[in-house]
């Protein structure tokens, strides 16, 4: 990649940065006044109380059910499957991106012969 691109594309990105950073400000003001609106509106406070305490009602009558062994049992499984699902994804990932490097292709060809794109996904977080 020549020197240009590189400045190109670091301006596209910083460029993206801050647009986004503009947007996530405009969003919360947004969020702020609708809150507003909704709090000072009598018959949603209303409902919202209402809720409240049919939510209550329903956490415990989960944790109730939460407490037998057959549900915790399930629990612990679920708990198990998602961790292993994600550890298959992350594996997947890795040998998707070692596939299009290796093969020059973009799509992969499953077993039951549908096409597949690879897509990838990047995100840009703070370093710690």
């Amino acid at each position: 990649m020549d020197s240009d691109t590189l400045l190109n594309l670091t301006n596209m990105i910083n460029t993206s940065l801050s647009t986004a950073e503009r947007v996530k400000e405009e969003k919360a003001k947004l969020l702020e006044m609708l809150k507003d609106l909704l709090d000072n509106d009598p018959s949603f406070l209303e409902a919202s109380e209402q809720a409240k305490t049919a939510g209550k009602a329903k956490g415990q009558a989960r944790k109730q059910v939460m407490r037998q062994p057959q549900a915790a049992d399930l629990d612990g499984k679920l708990s198990e499957l998602k961790k292993h699902l994600k550890d298959i994804n992350n594996n997947l990932s890795m040998y998707l991106a070692d596939y299009a490097r290796a093969s020059g292709q973009n799509s992969f060809e499953d077993p039951n012969g549908e096409v597949r794109e690879i897509v990838y996904v990047a995100k840009l977080v703070k370093k710690s």
